[in-house]
This record gives structure tokens, sequence and C-alpha cells, in this order.
């Protein structure tokens, strides 16, 4: 049984109340668990929150009869720490792109015609601008700035009611930039799909343990797309919340090598958005074929410093990279249930 409530209730006399044996809080961000738990005499779970005060904003568009050949998704960034802002275009049915802009630090991009051209134009490639500005537009500007990454540490609470467990965005919810939200809630659904088919049957007292057990695993599910979304969003000198540790800048530095062979390899291409998508461990970016990649990478970017030495503008050169980069995306394998959604991408 699903609730849906139409209306508030001013008198609690004037309410039905309806018993469950089981109660799944899957309301979002707004959820009120917390607040639910401390009137039920618990005590409210702890809070971790990593905010890069991200904003976007997204438009249809109806793509034009003769699109770029060059590429048929876009998504522009410009390198962190320093470059904030970011560009997709991203097709979808009906012959309509998708089109999202996005700032961090409080770089909001504006909800109004002008200014997200503008916004648009002032990314560090050129190419989207020029691919909306004369598109049809088909939707209102949609904006959306609650992107912060919140952690609920429901599996900490020494004491918890039976039969109520929280999943989704109500118990850690992830800067949508990123895309991981709904894969995440889907893989806590099946976490407790495993939880209740493991559960001792019986007519009485069916639930006991079940909520504590759940919330545990569901916590050790929300590991890896955490760790992702803070460790990218730890990039940036403006986000607030903790500081990154040693091992978020290894892994922050092996993820920046990952992408750039990807630019070259379709394979490790592939893999890095499976990882990315949640439909493979992180484990597989260690596999033999992306180390070896990486390897003959590291060779080659030495060999080309060596031979640039003697360049007159190496001085000039060295040690700057490109302001954008431009990358071909690939869409999620077939089977894989990922829908393409505004915001789609990590550091590609």
């Amino acid at each position: 049984v699903a609730i849906r409530r139409r209306r508030p209730v001013p008198d609690d006399h004037l309410g039905n109340c309806l018993e469950a044996d089981l109660v799944v809080d899957a309301s979002g961000r707004g959820s009120r668990a917390p607040q639910w738990l401390k009137a039920l005499g618990y005590t409210p779970p702890e809070d971790t929150v990593v905010n890069a005060f991200l904003g976007y904003a997204s438009r249809v568009y109806q793509s034009p009869p003769n699109p770029p050949a060059e590429w048929k998704t876009l998504y522009l960034q410009s390198k962190p720490p320093v470059g904030k802002r970011t560009g997709l275009i991203a097709p979808v049915e009906g012959g309509r792109w998708m089109v999202t802009l996005s700032g961090r630090g409080g770089d909001y991009p504006p909800t109004d015609e002008a200014g997200f051209l503008d916004f648009a134009r002032s990314l560090p490639s050129s190419m989207l601008y020029e691919a909306i500005r004369q598109a049809e537009p088909l939707s209102p500007i949609a904006g959306y700035r609650a992107t912060e990454n919140r952690l609920r540490h429901f599996e900490r609470l020494a004491r918890w009611p039976e039969g109520f467990v929280v999943l989704g965005d109500a118990a850690c919810a992830f800067n949508p930039v990123y895309g991981q939200g709904m894969t995440t809630a889907a893989l806590g659904a099946v976490t407790l799909d495993q939880c209740l088919r493991s559960q001792p049957a019986g007519p009485a007292r069916v639930h006991d343990g079940l909520a504590r057990r759940f919330q545990r695993q569901l916590a050790a599910v929300n590991v890896t797309p955490w760790l992702l979304a803070t460790g990218e969003d730890h990039r940036y000198p403006t986000t607030v919340g903790g500081r990154p540790s040693r091992l978020t800048r290894l892994q922050q530095h092996y993820v920046d090598q990952v992408i750039r062979l990807s630019t070259r390899d379709p394979q490790t291409r592939l893999t890095f958005l499976k990882v990315l998508h949640l439909i493979q461990s992180p484990r597989a970016l260690f596999g033999p074929r992306v180390l070896l990649g990486l390897l003959r990478q590291a060779f080659s970017f030495a060999e080309s410093e060596q031979r640039s030495v003697s360049s007159p503008v190496h001085a000039e050169r060295r040690g700057v990279s490109s302001p954008v980069q431009i990358v071909p995306v690939q869409p999620a394998p077939a089977g894989s249930c990922r829908a393409a959604r505004p915001g789609l991408g990590n550091v590609l």
C-alpha cells in the first residue's frame, strides 16, 4: 500500500490511522524520518553533508534538421578546481535535445532566456552555445539548487523501531549532477527484497531485527556512490563539509588518468561509464586492460615530455592543460536500466 497525501490533516481526530507490518520511507530529500524518530522517543541520526553549492538549469529544445555531425551527445566541463561551469546536450526521444547548464560554488545558471544563453556562451568552448542559439525551445527553463550530498547515519542508531525502514534519498542523497540517485535507490530496494526473503518465516514478530539489519546493509550499498560523488565535489575549494583525505586525492588523480585514457580507448570509456552508473564495481578500473593502458599512457607522456624539452615554447606550455574536456559519450549499455537524465555525467 502506498500513501499519497493530497492535503494536510488539520486535526488528528479527522484523519485515519493505517496500521502496517512494514513501513518504508522513500519520500526523498524532504523525508521527516528524523523528526518522526524523535517524536517516538528515538535518537535522530547524525548527518554528514558535503555541499559543492552546485545549481543547474535545464531546457528542452527541438534538435535542428541538420545537427552537428561531429557529436551526438556533447558534454563540456571546465577543468577543476578553477573552472566551475559545465554544459550538456543529450538527445532524447522525439528528435529533441535536453540541454543542462550547471555551475558550482554558487555560480548558478540563470533561468531567464538571456541569462541562460549568456551562461552557455561563457563555457570554455562555443560548441554548445552555437548549437542552441538558433534551436527552437520547447519548454521553460527549470532550475534546481538543492544538490548537497547528505548521508543520514541510520545504521549507527543504538535503538530502532521494528517495522520501519528508510531508503533512497531519504537515507542518502547525492549531488544529482552525477546521475546516481535512481540507481542507488533501486539497489536499496533490491537490498530490502533480499533482507525480506532471508527473514525467518513465522506468524508472530516476523520482522524482528529486519529494520536494523537492512539499514546496515543499505549503508554498505551507499559507500561507493557516496565516495564517487563527494570525491569529485571535493575537487573544488568552495565545497563545504570536511576536507579531502590523501586517499581521496589519490582517487582523484587516478580517475583523471582513467578519463584521459578513455578519450582514446573506447573499452576503457565503457568500463568507466559502467562504474559511474553503478553497473560495475570500481574494481573494474583496476583490471589488467585498464592498468596496461595507463602504463602505456604514462610512458607515452614521458616520451613526449622529453621530446618537447627542446621546443622553444616548452617553458610556456609545460604544465598547462586544456581548460575544457570534450569527450564523446556513449549511452549506457542495453539492459542496464539507466536512462539519460539532466546533469548526467561525472568528470568526463
